[in-house]
């Protein structure tokens, strides 16, 4: 079998040879990137790359490419289509094994002169003689050039076949796709769509398996299944919760940043405007209490915050600046914002130890400082 080898692919001269490996290696390069389309064809950039993994007891692993092709829910022919093409890349692959091993036999037969499974004379000849000048360097060249022209070639011409192709496929399936009994032609009142009810429960039972799973738990599904939330994507991605008033957009939030406040150790700055009536004793339940603020900016309570304390003048400057916008930024807006930079300034030289919000505005507002400005500024 060696010898039949030798003499298809080998025991030739090196034009031939050169010739005979770089069709082969073009062939192969060129269907081997073929075949990673055909098996996700009709799959997004997006869905193809978040396909490949799976997030497991908060870990990323590599996804089952049989489990992968599946990801975006194809039809079944689309499904045999990408199926076909994992099995013809695996025998693809057989066949280049095969290939390669017997080249690699025959070569280091005739290297080392071993003739004990075939006569390795005329391998030695056409690969390792200046007779044939050196056969194996033409191989060489062979795959270098064919690895290049490979490249152009798919670049050119594969690539936005297949890139038409993906785009035909992914229409045809969204096409296929069964509709929701809910798309017609009429408008709908999201007020008036009613969700599954559930059985109440305590959501803290969840937060250990989240945790494990690296995820934040947000709660259960139409089949009475948890909702787990990878806590990696939860700080990568905006994320908004929707929902009709009395919904439960408020107890899922809350939900979710107490365990980001106890499991996770995150630091959440929460503004409520509409004044949640349990959040607020929930979270410091949840939280260490020297390490809770609470601060109320309803009309009539009085200061809780003075972001002037034991600040310098040339600190409260800088502060009315940035607050006020007032910094320079290289443009013809700067000439206009000089006189007011310039109150700032002054106002901030009367306090050298701090200050509160009440003494400053009572100090802009004092007839002798305004004044003093001839009403620029």
């Amino acid at each position: 079998m060696l010898d039949n080898f030798s003499t298809l692919f080998i025991n030739h001269h090196w034009l031939i040879l050169f010739s005979v490996f770089f069709v082969a290696f073009l062939l192969t390069f060129l269907v081997f990137r073929s075949l990673n389309h055909v098996i996700f064809l009709g799959m997004s950039e997006d869905d193809r790359e978040a396909s490949k993994n799976i997030e497991l007891n908060g870990k990323r692993q590599k996804r089952n490419i049989f489990s992968a092709i599946q990801y975006d829910k194809p039809y079944f022919s689309l499904l045999l289509i990408r199926q076909f093409g994992i099995f013809a890349k695996l025998i693809m692959l057989f066949l280049v094994a095969i290939f390669f091993t017997f080249f690699v036999i025959s070569f280091l037969s005739a290297l080392f002169d071993i003739d004990y499974v075939f006569q390795p004379y005329n391998v030695q000849y056409y690969l390792l003689t200046s007779n044939n000048y050196y056969g194996v360097s033409a191989i060489i060249l062979a795959a270098l050039f064919s690895c290049f022209s490979a490249a152009l070639f798919y670049h050119k011409f594969i690539k936005s076949f297949f890139g038409d192709l993906d785009i035909e496929f992914n229409e045809d399936m969204i096409k296929k796709r069964e509709k929701s009994s809910l798309r017609n032609d009429r408008l709908v009142d999201i007020r008036n769509y009613q969700f599954k009810k559930h059985e109440e429960y305590d959501p803290t039972i969840f937060f250990e398996d989240a945790r494990q799973r690296g995820a934040l738990f947000l709660g259960i599904d139409e089949n009475d299944q948890p909702i787990f939330f990878p806590k990696k994507e939860w700080d990568e991605t905006n994320v908004q919760v929707i929902g009709k008033m009395g919904s439960g957009k408020g107890v899922l939030s809350t939900v979710a940043l107490v365990q980001c406040t106890q499991t996770y150790h995150d630091i959440n700055i929460i503004f409520d405007p509409k004044n949640d009536e349990w959040a607020y004793h929930v979270f410091y339940a949840y939280s260490l209490p020297e390490n809770f603020f609470y601060l109320d900016l309803n009309r009539g309570k009085p200061p809780q915050v003075n972001l002037f304390k034991d600040a310098s003048s040339d600190e409260i400057n800088e502060l009315l600046v940035a607050s006020f916008g007032l910094g320079e930024k290289g443009t013809d807006a700067d000439f206009y914002k000089t006189g007011d930079r310039k109150v700032c300034r002054s106002l901030s030289q009367y306090f050298q130890s701090g200050a509160t919000m009440r003494q400053l505005l009572t100090k802009a507002f004092d007839p002798e400082f305004r004044q003093s400005f001839d009403g620029k500024g």
